[in-house]
């Protein structure tokens, strides 16, 4: 994991971060708020001149964005030591592109999909059976209903990772693309390249295993694919339903809000007719599974309260062809229509009802980590039976989580407090008053405040 460490001997820029954030902006399918737009160029801004440290053994990172006008294409050479590609999905021309004689890791049904050819002088390898298991089940001894004594390993291979070893180099990459020619020529894609010493860096190292370590080549079993691509009539299905949600997603979902803070009613209608495909349901998702409304029926909810309405959307299918049925869930974005002009305000205040949430929060926006040691002591302190009568937390935000990281804000002057202000208009009720974070806090705020006014 990568992560600001000023310590670290090796660093990496965070800059590709802040530019794929500048990228998403340009390339957003709808209008962005220009509040959101602004957190968006700020949180790019503050990535823009920071540095990550790498992680050991590595001595040599990237950050790699895909897919965006400021991305990165296929990282692999032609030629390569060693090789190894683990990937859920692939296609033909990327079996093709990967180096000769590379390890690949994928599933059955994948391999099988493409048939030997486009795989031909690959080492394919699949995860044992075991491999994937939960470690109750194997503790246990558990066997699969009806698998005849064999394990039947239902979630499968997820991860993406790439390593090759050049000279005394090995070099990974990991991150959400897969082998697929969409992932390297289409797909919005992010992931880390890391390089260091061969001897504990890339594909040796992770494939080795001796009685010192255990590789992963010990969780894997070797693979012989069909010599013809076989049908894959469930990857079929999948596919369709993905292409069926996204055309829901673009036929102009709206959800239209109606009543008070009693009970508010919501409509979800659609600018065009949405298409149909097998058998649909539709939730904000906000609501439980039981709230789900046929796609055609009359897609209206009642009663909702404050916290539950949102532009989001949960979109459950389900598609049955020749005797197999696959089913899919998805989230699209609404437009929302009718809400109140300050729910998110009003949800903030529901949200942050409790003051060590508050603390937690002050503790994000003043970047300073001390406040949430001093909020986790006194949420477990106030839990403590023995101790919640004697203990006043007021007095200790006060005297250590308030006063000594908003005066380091001050001396830091950079857009912290602001951050801080902005927070406290949020929560302030109707009235103007704050939720109670002890009986000097508005003194303290406004000392803070006059002293920045006279900056």
């Amino acid at each position: 994991m990568a992560e600001e460490d000023p310590t670290a001997p090796h660093q990496m820029a965070a800059e590709p971060a802040a530019a794929f954030l500048k990228d998403l902006l340009t390339m957003s399918v709808r209008p962005v708020a220009d509040a959101r737009a602004a957190l968006i160029r700020d949180l790019a801004a503050t990535l823009s001149d920071r540095s990550l440290g790498v992680p050991p053994p590595f001595t040599s990172g990237t950050l790699y964005p895909m897919g965006t006008p400021g991305g990165i294409g296929w990282p692999v050479p032609a030629s390569t030591d060693r090789c190894l590609v683990v990937s859920p999905f692939l296609d033909a021309s990327t079996g093709r592109r990967i180096a000769g004689g590379s390890t690949i890791v994928s599933r059955a049904e994948t391999f099988n999909r493409l048939g030997a050819a486009p795989l031909d002088g690959h080492e394919l390898m699949v995860l044992q059976p075991y491999a994937d298991a939960p470690p109750d089940v194997i503790a246990d001894g558990q066997e699969a209903e009806g698998s005849g004594g064999t394990l039947e390993v239902k979630s499968g291979l997820h991860a993406k990772v790439f390593a090759w070893d050049v000279g005394g180099t090995g070099t990974l990459l990991a991150g959400s693309a897969n082998a697929t020619s969409a992932a390297f020529g289409g797909n919005i894609e992010f992931g880390v390249l890391l390089s260091g010493p061969v001897a504990h860096c890339g594909a040796a190292a992770i494939l080795n295993d001796d009685d010192k370590e255990t590789g992963l080549i010990r969780l894997l079993q070797p693979y012989k694919p069909s010599d013809e691509p076989v049908p894959d009539p469930a990857f079929d299905l999948e596919r369709a339903i993905e292409e069926f949600h996204s055309a829901l997603a673009t036929n102009g979902p709206e959800l239209h809000v109606t009543g008070d803070a009693d009970a508010y009613n919501v409509q979800l209608e659609w600018a065009s007719p949405p298409p149909h495909l097998g058998e649909s349901w539709l939730r904000p998702i906000t609501l439980k599974a039981a709230h789900d409304r046929r796609l055609g029926d009359h897609n209206g909810w009642r009663g909702l309260g404050l916290s539950d309405l949102t532009a989001f959307v949960a979109v459950r299918t389900r598609l049955e062809r020749h005797g197999i049925t696959v089913e899919r869930s998805s989230a699209l974005r609404a437009t929302l229509v009718g809400a109140p002009a300050d729910r998110s305000r009003r949800v903030l205040r529901d949200l942050l009802s409790k003051i060590e949430d508050i603390l937690r929060y002050l503790a994000l926006l003043l970047q300073d980590p001390g406040i949430d040691d001093v909020a986790s002591a006194i949420l477990w302190g106030t839990h403590d039976e023995g101790a919640k009568h004697s203990a006043d937390p007021h007095r200790w935000v006060d005297d250590l989580v308030l006063v000594e990281p908003l005066v380091r804000a001050f001396g830091r002057d950079d857009d912290s407090l602001d951050r801080v202000s902005s927070l406290l208009d949020d929560l302030r009720d109707e009235e103007g008053r704050l939720p109670d974070l002890g009986p000097d806090f508005d003194a303290l705020w406004r000392v803070v405040s006059a002293a920045r006014e006279t900056q």
